[in-house]
């Protein structure tokens, strides 16, 4: 005989309500018309199939098979992100005094007064100065724009991939966005039975599959390269080797090998993809590896006059780098079972070999960091620059205004591995005995 079984399962938005605490939304139209809002996404889909039975030919060979495949999509919830708005890219910062998202501020008066200090005019002596910033917006001296022949052109490669703000009126969280995410999954296992007698039976058993994000991705939820997080995927692979023997009505052994392997390769959002390589962006000089090979992470401090920065780009840190992950386990297990009047006993052992294979950053050097802060754009006090101000002066500089003269705050951080795949071999044995003793109806001992 045989059996089987074949089955799908389906979730799909177009199939569901609206949940009992949230009433139905409606939105509107460009012309005025309320609409039915969409439904947030949420698709699943799970088919299987199986099938298992005596094979032919073969006196006391059995097989069982089955197959598992999952697919689902969800939607991130949107969050907002603080972006440059078309002015700032452009050098224009004059939007963080007023006039956000109309066309900024013009000249140099009281309510445009400059926060914005050219780091090339410093002059020290008992104290220290700069001047302000300034550039034309529709021929008039305008505090707080960076002239362009100022502006890096690595900076300017950077970030010619940035949406347009969703909402040009506000500076602050003035992009709203998610990411759908989800699986794409299948597995595979089987058995196979071979019974040499009544009470010898040997079995195979493996499983192997793919566990495929759709992406690995976290925040910021920007288009790539900004994007923070990985593209990952699993491939676990198990495989036994099992003797079951009977030795008679009170003694069972069974002698087990087995193999587990666990492979999680993860790979930078922008790994491979030459637009996004610091060599397209203008840099030079740097090291070996993913370091020359991903999109930089950047980082933009906060001042005392302005409490919110530019979102992070990236991940920023080793997390993000491509890495590979490659655990092998073999294990031989001996289980001896005994029954003798109100004893159950076992004995047995486990032997394993374990290895731990890892590579992270997967090449010498990782992803490279840039942390930007308001240092080279703010004025001094006395011979100290004021990003944070005192008392009396309000701060200045603006850690964007920076990143567009490429003037990077501190060091630049990124990470060396000389050797790039670490790892470790065990080797634990564990013998065990084990008794579950009856005492009586009403008492049951294990030890």
């Amino acid at each position: 005989k045989y059996h089987g079984q074949v089955s799908d399962f389906i979730k799909n938005t177009a199939f569901d309500a609206w949940s009992f605490t949230v009433k139905a939304q409606t939105i509107k139209d460009a012309l005025g018309h309320v609409l039915p809002a969409p439904k947030p996404i949420d698709h699943q889909n799970e088919f299987s199939a199986s099938l298992g039975g005596h094979i032919p030919l073969i006196k006391n060979l059995y097989f069982f098979v089955a197959y598992d495949k999952f697919h689902s999509r969800t939607a991130v919830n949107p969050t907002s992100f603080t972006i440059p708005s078309a002015l700032e890219l452009a050098g224009n910062f004059t939007e963080l005094n007023g006039g956000v998202g109309g066309g900024g501020l013009q000249g140099i008066g009281a309510t445009n007064p400059a926060f914005l200090y050219d780091p090339t005019t410093t002059v020290c002596g008992t104290t220290c100065s700069r001047q302000a910033f300034q550039g034309l917006v529709n021929g008039v001296p305008t505090n707080n724009v960076i002239p362009a022949g100022y502006i890096s052109p690595i900076a300017k490669a950077m970030q010619q991939y940035l949406p347009a703000p969703s909402n040009s009126s506000v500076l602050v969280n003035n992009y709203t966005s998610g990411l759908n995410q989800g699986f794409d999954n299948h597995l595979i296992d089987y058995r196979v039975d071979y019974d040499l007698s009544p009470r010898h039976r040997i079995s195979a058993i493996g499983a192997m599959g793919d566990v495929v994000y759709l992406n690995n991705y976290a925040t910021p939820y920007l288009p790539l390269p900004y994007v923070g997080g990985t593209q990952a995927n699993i491939h676990p692979k198990v495989f036994d080797v099992e003797d079951a023997y009977t030795i008679n009505n009170a003694m069972v052994n069974q002698l087990k090998f087995g193999f587990t392997r666990f492979i999680q390769p993860q790979t930078n959002a922008s790994q491979g993809i030459a637009q996004f390589s610091p060599a397209a962006l203008g840099m030079t000089n740097i090291p070996a590896g993913q370091a020359g090979q991903e999109f930089p992470g950047a980082s933009f401090a906060t001042t005392g006059r302005f409490g919110s920065a530019m979102q992070t780009w990236t991940t920023k840190s080793a997390s993000a780098a491509t890495q590979t992950v490659n655990p092998n386990n073999f294990t031989l297990l001996d289980n001896f079972q005994w029954v003798k009047g109100r004893h159950s006993m076992t004995f047995g052992m486990t032997i394993q070999w374990q290895e731990i294979n890892s590579a992270n950053p997967a090449t010498y050097s990782s992803v490279l960091d840039l942390a930007y802060n308001a240092n080279a754009t703010s004025k001094f006090i006395g011979t100290a620059l004021s990003p944070n101000g005192n008392t009396t002066t309000p701060g200045t500089g603006y850690s964007y205004a920076s990143y567009l003269l490429g003037a990077v705050g501190g060091t630049p951080t990124l990470g060396l591995q000389p050797v790039s795949e670490v790892g470790g071999r065990y080797r634990p044995i564990a013998p065990y005995v084990e008794d579950t003793w009856k005492v009586n109806s009403k008492i049951t001992v294990d030890a």
